[in-house]
């Protein structure tokens, strides 16, 4: 209801534009989580940011009351749930191959070779494919996440503007940009986040015009979605306390092991493909 504060999706506000339908969640602790109503904001690229957040605050929130040593209720499909995933997979592959094969992947290197090799192009299409295709994956439960999405939806948002609007390449290839930051800035409320990302990712270069142009995408972005979401943090990280200074040679070497954990998952994903 309205004013209460008990859950990830209380924010104690109604809905003037559109509502989504009711979210029911029973996760498998003893505690469980209502209906809610949310809404949806006429603007360019928080829809589609606002969706992948919905969607992943869900699957998130399921997982953190899920409980490894405790037995679930048996699916009502039996062994057939397996074929789930299966099912999505062949759909999302049918729909990337038809319509759009550019959406496939994990979305920013795709956007990356329209800046740099076609001049910022973007087929309009590619964000409806991807909203539906990432959507579906979400919902089958495949290893997904929000940041390629919704880059490439944004950046597919921009191009399609620049285009509609007839404007030169390099004033496409910022719309680009500025489509990539709003949907960073707006999904993981980190608005100083998306504005890098674009420059040093999307761009590769700094200019006091791109800088501008991208800082207040991002920004309306953000404040979008925290009018919707609420202020608060996409990630939920606990308050470490440093015990003793001997902790710091661990922590070099933590960072060692993982930028070689990193080196061998990237070869292995590149190898496997």
């Amino acid at each position: 209801p309205p004013g209460s504060s008990s859950g990830p999706y209380d924010r104690g506000r109604t809905a003037p534009l559109r509502t989504w339908p009711p979210l029911r969640i029973t996760p498998s602790s003893s505690r469980s989580t209502p209906s809610r109503t949310r809404r949806i904001a006429s603007v360019e690229v928080t829809p589609a940011g606002y969706t992948f957040t919905y969607l992943g605050e869900e699957e998130q929130y399921t997982a953190t009351a899920y409980d490894a040593n405790v037995h679930t209720p048996a699916s009502a499909w039996g062994v057939m749930v397996v074929l789930v995933p299966a099912v999505g997979a062949f759909f999302v592959v049918f729909l990337i191959r038809r319509f759009a094969p550019e959406a496939k992947g994990h979305g920013v290197p795709e956007v990356m070779d329209a800046v740099i090799n076609k001049r910022g192009r973007i087929r309009a299409r590619v964000a409806g494919v991807k909203i539906l295709a990432s959507g579906v994956g979400i919902g089958v439960g495949a290893s997904v996440g929000r940041e390629g999405p919704i880059v490439q939806i944004g950046s597919t948002i921009g191009s399609s503007v620049g285009q509609f609007l007839g404007l030169r390449a390099q004033h496409v290839r910022l719309l680009v940009a500025c489509g990539a930051a709003a949907g960073i800035g707006g999904t993981f409320n980190a608005p100083i986040a998306g504005v890098i990302f674009a420059l040093e990712v999307i761009l590769g270069e700094w200019t006091t015009t791109n800088f501008g142009s991208i800082v207040i995408c991002a920004v309306t972005a953000s404040i979008v979605s925290r009018q919707i979401l609420g202020n608060n943090p996409a990630f939920t990280v606990p308050t470490y306390h440093l015990n003793s200074p001997w902790e710091l040679p661990l922590y070099a070497l933590l960072g060692l092991l993982t930028a070689l954990v990193a080196w061998l998952f990237v070869t292995t994903l590149y190898w496997f493909e």
